[in-house]
């Protein structure tokens, strides 16, 4: 007599969020994962920009952070961050039995688009009255 065995599909449960950062900040997504609980072992987690992976190629080694909680949940914290920076993140979820990815995009503005963005903001909305000033950049 044959067991028949079912496998649940890898998937992502949490996917990352799409993100509009200010040039020099700080940037974390997340992505949690879920498999079967036989391939938990098994089960591995990559982040990639832009059909690149992000710990092995050039992009940001040295500005990106990936941890793994638990063995489904990954993050990826990207430092001082720069407008080059702006693209396609995708978590990417590996076991023995499939593949699952989930995209998400960020888009990082210099500090004069931010600003002009608070200025149209302010100037339509007449609630918010705003101040700015000129400092030198070195």
């Amino acid at each position: 007599m044959e067991v028949l065995y079912f496998v649940e599909r890898t998937s992502v449960s949490v996917y990352p969020s799409l993100q509009t950062a200010v040039a020099s900040s700080n940037v974390a997504f997340q992505c949690v994962v879920r498999s079967d609980p036989h391939e938990t072992s098994s089960l591995q987690i990559y982040w990639r920009r832009d059909g690149h992976w992000l710990v092995t190629d050039d992009l940001c080694v040295h500005r990106c952070l990936v941890t793994k909680f638990d063995g489904h949940i990954s993050s990826l914290l990207i430092t001082d961050v720069t407008p080059a920076d702006s693209g396609q993140y995708v978590c990417q979820a590996i076991s023995s039995v499939d593949v699952a990815d989930a995209v998400a995009s960020l888009l990082v503005k210099g500090l004069f688009l931010f600003f002009l963005h608070l200025f149209y903001y302010s100037h339509y909305h007449s609630s918010l009255s705003l101040a700015f000033s000129c400092l030198p950049l070195f």
